[in-house]
């Protein structure tokens, strides 16, 4: 499990089952974050599974600069 930030978030890297991770996204500054246009609002999101940390980080780096979450 690891914390790393990235723009103006922090992704921490979950593995859960063993040898799946997820990547846990928050706001640096403890707002909530909002996804699907701005209708859902929580004080993270988790992306999909990926079979390996390093890439589970990527899909959270995705989802940051593609405006998934804001």
């Amino acid at each position: 499990m690891a914390t790393t930030e990235y723009k103006e978030y922090s992704i921490q890297t979950l593995e859960h089952p063993p040898g799946q991770w997820r990547a846990l996204i928050s706001r640096l500054d403890g707002k909530d974050i909002r996804w699907e246009a701005g209708t859902k609002h929580t004080r993270a999101f988790e992306t999909k599974q990926a079979a390996r940390e390093d890439q589970a980080l990527e899909l959270a780096r995705q989802a940051i600069d593609a405006g998934v979450v804001v």
